[in-house]
């Protein structure tokens, strides 16, 4: 109103030395909502919700101090990215940013300590998280002018491969706690090597062995504790040539699981992602395709996998995650049809987080190739196989599906045989052969539309 002084925002202790004021407190129209520039509706502080300020009480003292400002850009510095959140961590704890129209981003209220940034692409998904630092922020300092490039991801070349729980944009989804084969072509009779980097970081190396001619493997260890994204570098020194070079980029999943209160593994279960900026505050769905998610993921609410398995790769915050499936409740309250973890801080990740669901019969499809129902794909299920190929009469146990008879599928309502694995009309060897391979991880790949694979 006329006559009136303009707006002011900030907060103190009661002390002049641990007060802090927002930029343009005291500067008329600064703070309105027509302001599209500064705005309080329009910006944020340490949230990534437009319109909500969070300042840190540490040791009795609200958050003053440092500033870190810079921009964002998408594959070169001709390309400002919107939208892009942006994390910073160091000693005294994390802090969160979300770049606006032009790129920009700004962080206050630094204590001194080495920071290290996380960023997130906004909605262009081809690109990859990347981190950068440390930067080391003084008393008082301020960090201006960082410029922060992300790239597109590298896709494997179309002659090599790496063991994977599937892709995202074409880049493999490693399981940080599987052994790995890595397999790719190149000049006879040369010599290969591998090494699996995070951030110019040696993760894990090692030679390919040739067999046959031109046709390189290598055993990789499982990569845990590393997690996030990754690259894989191969070079082949040839024989009376160049060596040959191959890059691509990986993402190293810890995943989580949801499983019976038995230990099953649970295939389609609905599982959604709520976070807040507080521990103890208001935790909101996280929208789906929401930057806030790593782009090797960005579907929530999502389902398990053919194993069980589900994960997400998010910036800093507070996180709940709940899961539920039709027919299936929690352990400790059978009128609630889900189950929801604890608050989970982010970071450090969350690692083989592991939810239980108290499930009837009916909520727990069959599994292809477990033919005593035990939720098991192993060798004794083979033997049935082969016993009913044979003409010997099989004993179900329970109340599983006979052999020879159809049954609903998991993935789709197709009818599966229980005993015809590989979908060709018959139970014979050929299933035994495939059950054994599902049960050493090595299922059958090239099945017909329609046919389930061994665990599914």
């Amino acid at each position: 109103n006329q006559g009136c002084a303009p707006a002011r925002m900030g907060y103190s202790n009661g002390t002049q030395a641990n007060s802090y004021e927002y930029p343009g407190a005291g500067v008329p129209g600064a703070f309105l909502d027509s302001n599209n520039s500064s705005g309080l509706i329009h910006r944020s502080e340490n949230s990534l919700i437009d319109g909500r300020y969070v300042y840190f009480v540490r040791n009795g003292a609200p958050a003053t101090g440092g500033t870190i400002s810079g921009k964002v850009f998408a594959r070169d510095l001709g390309h400002p990215m919107p939208g892009a959140p942006v994390q910073i961590c160091g000693a005294p704890g994390c802090y969160t940013a979300e770049t606006n129209d032009i790129g920009e981003f700004v962080i206050r209220g630094l204590e001194p300590a080495d920071y290290n940034f996380r960023v997130f692409p906004g909605n262009d998904a081809a690109l990859i998280p990347r981190e950068f630092g440390p930067f080391t922020m003084t008393q008082d300092g301020a960090i201006t002018g960082l410029e922060f490039v992300l790239q597109a991801a590298q896709v494997p070349p179309i002659d090599t491969t790496i063991t994977s729980r599937g892709t995202s944009g074409q880049i493999p989804v490693l399981y940080w706690n599987e052994e790995l084969t890595l397999r790719t072509t190149g000049c006879p009779g040369g010599s290969a090597t591998y090494q699996v980097l995070q951030n110019g970081n040696l993760l894990k190396s090692g030679g390919m062995s040739e067999d046959p001619a031109g046709q390189y493997t290598g055993k990789v260890q499982p990569l845990a504790p590393a997690h996030g994204q990754g690259n894989v570098h191969i070079e082949i020194t040839c024989p009376g040539g160049p060596p040959q070079v191959k890059d691509f980029n990986v993402y190293i999943d810890p995943s989580g699981w949801v499983r019976t209160v038995e230990g099953a593994l649970i295939v389609g279960a609905r599982v959604t992602l709520y976070r807040s900026d507080t521990a103890n505050g208001v935790y909101d769905i996280v929208p789906n395709q929401s930057a806030i998610m790593s782009p090797m993921n960005r579907t929530n609410p999502d389902y398990t996998d053919g194993d069980g398995h589900f994960g997400w790769d998010v910036i800093a915050g507070f996180y709940k995650v709940r899961a539920e499936k039709p027919g299936c409740a929690s352990p400790e309250d059978s009128g609630q049809e889900y189950v929801e973890t604890e608050a989970l801080e982010i970071p450090p990740p969350v690692f083989d987080l592991d939810l239980r669901l108290a499930c009837g019969e009916d909520a727990l499809p069959p599994v292809q190739g477990d033919i005593d129902c035990n939720r098991l794909v192993e060798a004794f299920d083979a033997l049935q196989v082969l016993y009913f190929a044979a003409g010997f009469t099989v004993t179900q146990l329970g109340a599983c599906p006979q052999m020879g008879l159809p049954t609903a599928g998991t993935q789709a309502d197709e009818p599966v045989v229980v005993g015809d694995v590989d979908c060709d009309g018959d139970i014979d060897a050929d299933d035994a052969v495939a059950i054994l391979r599902g049960a050493a991880g090595k299922p059958l790949t090239d099945l017909p539309t329609g046919c389930h694979a061994v665990g599914q």
